[in-house]
């Protein structure tokens, strides 16, 4: 029989914090749990930058800061979101 999975059905449905690993405060809630998020709404999230960075681009209007590659995007996400 295989180990029981210790995180639930719910892990498969949300991304952690990408700071738990490194123990950082920012990744906890006040109640000492796991800060995550949704991952269908990251989905939605990184496909709003995207086609904000593709607007922006047409209209020549781009901007040096924002984040252009998809890792930096979907970290862009996280950390707006998991703050």
């Amino acid at each position: 029989m295989p180990p029981p999975n210790q995180e639930g059905w719910w892990a498969e449905y949300f991304h952690k914090h990408p700071l738990k690993n490194d123990r950082n405060s920012i990744a906890y809630a006040p109640n000492g749990k796991v800060k995550c998020y949704c991952k269908l709404c990251m989905a939605k999230h990184v496909a709003e930058v995207q086609l904000m960075h593709e607007r922006a681009s047409q209209a020549n209007q781009t901007n040096e800061d924002w984040p252009r590659e998809l890792d930096a995007i979907i970290s862009h996400c996280e950390c707006l979101n998991m703050s």
